[in-house]
């Protein structure tokens, strides 16, 4: 993969939270987070698993952090979509989501984020590469790097850890066509198929 990745948190901690990102390292050589990603992370007790984790990943290098120049085009649209954001829903946009989506549009890389509800208009306005948990598991049984059985372990994983995950159950998602609307949505800009 050639484009840059960029993670909100609820993504990368689906994955840091389960002590299982294989996944992501089978996938991506590197992944990157937004400083107001890791300003999130690091909120967290120093005790909790996914901050030990994001740690091990960031000496390894295979979590990079980047933060937004206040005087570049990347911190003009991360502007315009946090005022947008505002005025469509009456609330603030999370910082980390703002900025993940900001790089990502400037960049022209992936987004990983599993709020799909915050993010799709953005999504769609963009056209953005976008990336769930889910998707990324089912992508990782595609390719033959998990098989289904695991696939499943890991979802329930996440989903009794309280991840955001479109469908109750790994087999729901993967057998019902839900996860081919979602390439057919916007896995097909990712370009893992």
């Amino acid at each position: 993969m050639t484009k840059q990745i960029f993670y909100d948190t609820d993504c990368l901690s689906s994955f840091l939270e389960i002590n299982d990102w294989s996944i992501l390292e089978h996938l991506f050589d590197e992944i990157t987070i937004p400083n107001a990603v890791y300003e999130e992370f690091t909120s967290l007790p120093l005790s909790s698993p996914i901050i030990k984790n994001l740690e091990i990943l960031i000496d390894t290098n295979f979590v990079k952090i980047e933060d937004i120049n206040p005087f570049s085009n990347t911190y003009d649209i991360y502007r315009d979509i946090k005022k947008e954001y505002e005025h469509n829903e009456g609330k603030l946009l999370g910082d980390g989501e703002a900025e993940a989506m900001a790089f990502v549009v400037s960049k022209k890389g992936i987004l990983a984020s599993n709020n799909f509800r915050d993010i799709k208009y953005f999504v769609d306005k963009y056209e953005m590469a976008l990336l769930t948990s889910a998707y990324m598991i089912c992508i990782s049984v595609d390719d033959g790097f998990i098989p289904t059985e695991k696939a499943s372990d890991i979802w329930n994983q996440m989903w009794d850890n309280g991840v955001n995950l479109p469908k109750l159950t790994f087999e729901e998602y993967y057998y019902d066509g839900q996860y081919e609307s979602d390439y057919n949505d916007f896995g097909k800009r990712v370009n893992f198929k």
